[in-house]
């Protein structure tokens, strides 16, 4: 029973934050970056060219263009984004972009570069990717991980290079189908057990990641329906990646700036002063650990509660014929594998960045003398 009251709760915050779905409203290119390849862009409902937007990148499969991701969005109340989708190079003569060859990471950091003398746009990005993108989107974050808030990656063929620990507080969102079992080229693992590996390093190595398998799913980018899919949890990653927030945390915020503003709206300015002071000091209250987890039951518990784990994506069983499992034992109660490094690094990151954003808003509300 305490297992579903938690994962009542999860599905709850979920649903606060993620429900509406916002399409990318207008797309326009292709345009040419300075190393002449093809890029496309997407601009949200309501685009204001005075506000600051973060950059989405939708990276495109193997074999594919940014033609086939222009219109990418996730579901999710947020309308702060603008999606980017590049064409990279795909091939023997300029080498394969799925492994950062060809000068594919120069290229998207020139084309950020080349977008924010254009647009107002944050210092980082996020990146999401499939397949070819997932290979792409997880290394450049690996690689360059100072100019990138977040990372969403999927069904990878191969996973790597080594962990960088200067991405321990970027939130990493990876998951991969558990019948995903065809190689990406001849001779390598299963994708399935390549995404193993990796996600074994990931989750040893404590960074803030959520890692999840599909049971009965290929080479597609998992669940399309109910309340655990790729779409949501990468709205999720990004709420996390941009605000710094989990859910518990986001509210608890928001239920402080509603006071500040109720104070506002009965004229008590002082109190309203005094009020911004106290919450410039703001604790924030932590997420609990995720109870149970997967791990810490026993053989008799596991087969009990077997299906509800797999609803969650924490594993099951492939074609292959034998179980995966993710090590869910440091997971908080978001299912966000976390540890003492990641959890100071995001506090000092992205949460600190979006509170002095939020108190210089609210310190634009007082009257002027």
């Amino acid at each position: 029973m305490q297992l579903l009251r938690r994962c009542f709760f999860v599905i709850i915050g979920m649903c606060y934050f993620y429900s509406p779905l916002h399409a990318t409203e207008r797309t326009t290119g292709p345009f040419k970056c300075s190393q002449a390849r093809d890029y496309w862009l997407g601009f949200p409902h309501g685009y204001d060219e005075k506000k600051t937007y973060w950059l989405v990148v939708a990276v495109h499969g193997a074999g594919g263009n940014g033609d086939s991701m222009k219109g990418y969005s996730f579901p999710g109340p947020r309308d702060d984004y603008i999606v980017v989708a590049p064409s990279f190079p795909d091939g023997k003569q300029e080498g394969y972009y799925q492994l950062l060859q060809g000068n594919s990471d120069v290229q998207l950091i020139k084309l950020f570069q080349e977008l924010k003398g254009k647009y107002r746009l944050h210092d980082q990005l996020f990146l999401y990717g499939f397949s070819g993108g997932s290979q792409y989107s997880h290394r450049f974050t690996m690689t360059h991980p100072a100019i990138v808030v977040g990372c969403s990656a999927h069904s990878g063929g191969s996973w790597g290079p080594e962990i960088n620990k200067k991405a321990m507080g970027i939130p990493l969102f990876f998951s991969c189908g558990l019948d995903d079992t065809s190689p990406s080229v001849p001779g390598a693992l299963p994708r399935i057990e390549e995404a193993e590996k990796y996600f074994t390093q990931i989750q040893a190595s404590g960074m803030l990641a959520k890692q999840r398998y599909w049971q009965g799913i290929e080479h597609s980018p998992g669940p399309q329906g109910g309340k655990v899919t790729i779409g949501l949890l990468t709205a999720e990653c990004y709420e996390l990646a941009t605000t710094g927030l989990f859910p518990k945390q986001r509210q608890a915020w928001d239920e402080e700036r509603k006071k500040f503003e109720g104070l506002i709206a009965q004229g008590s300015i002082e109190e309203a002063k005094k009020f911004l002071r106290t919450l410039q000091k703001y604790k924030f209250p932590m997420p609990g650990p995720k109870i149970p987890t997967w791990i810490s039951l026993n053989p008799q518990q596991q087969v009990e509660q077997r299906k509800i784990f797999i609803e969650m994506g924490i594993g099951g069983k492939s074609k292959l014929g034998r179980d995966f499992w993710i090590n869910d034992s440091n997971e908080n109660e978001y299912g966000w594998n976390e540890s003492p490094g990641s959890r100071a690094a995001q506090s000092q990151g992205q949460r600190s960045i979006y509170i002095r954003n939020e108190l210089k808003v609210m310190q634009e509300m007082l009257p002027k003398k």
